[in-house]
């Protein structure tokens, strides 16, 4: 049996794009010696945010279809220590909320330039997404936002035990979402490596 990393794509990524992620973690593992399978589920929308929003439930795609698939059709341990999540971009978004919600399935977070918004700069640089996923609603935002997880996870003292890797190139816009971020998790606790 083997260790899983789940892998989530960025916004607008075509398929060609995100099997270029896939297969450049692939060779990074390897070149380690670690053996574990990789998997990526496609966002057919590119713009989902990896939540259960208005205009696709992904989430409920991920935990209700895609993972078992996965852990059903190949030879998986299946267990949190060996169960890892990681994001590229809109996929950050994903993997960092997912990772934090979702502790209980997730050893270990890694984010790799992520889109990490909160309500103001989604709507300042996103609109179409805080329109068509989340209903304009920041309630309903709040509901799926890494930052509310985050929260979340340090009100019941959970946030230590989930390391997040979290990787900001030169971007301006994703540089500073990610020490906007870094600065939360730092303030809760969490153990995060940047």
């Amino acid at each position: 049996k083997y260790p899983v990393l789940y892998h989530l794509h960025g916004m607008g990524e075509l398929f060609s794009w995100m099997k270029r992620e896939v297969l450049w973690t692939a060779v990074q593992l390897e070149k380690a010696n670690i053996s574990i399978i990789v998997a990526a589920p496609h966002d057919f929308t590119l713009a989902s945010m990896w939540v259960d929003g208005d205009s696709v439930q992904m989430a409920k795609i991920l935990h209700e279809q895609f993972i078992p698939e996965i852990e059903t059709k190949y030879s998986i341990e299946g267990d949190r220590s060996s169960r890892f999540l990681q994001g590229f971009s809109m996929g950050g978004f994903g993997a960092a909320l997912h990772g934090y919600k979702y502790q209980d399935k997730f050893g270990k977070i890694i984010v790799w330039d992520g889109e990490l918004h909160d309500w103001d700069t989604l709507n300042a640089s996103k609109k179409f997404i805080a329109r068509d996923q989340f209903s304009n609603d920041q309630v309903n935002f709040h509901l799926w936002c890494p930052w509310a997880a985050a929260r979340a996870s340090s009100e019941v003292r959970k946030i230590r035990g989930t390391p997040l890797f979290m990787v900001s190139g030169s971007l301006k816009q994703t540089k500073k979402l990610t020490e906007n971020y870094k600065l939360l998790l730092t303030s809760h606790g969490a153990c995060l490596t940047h």
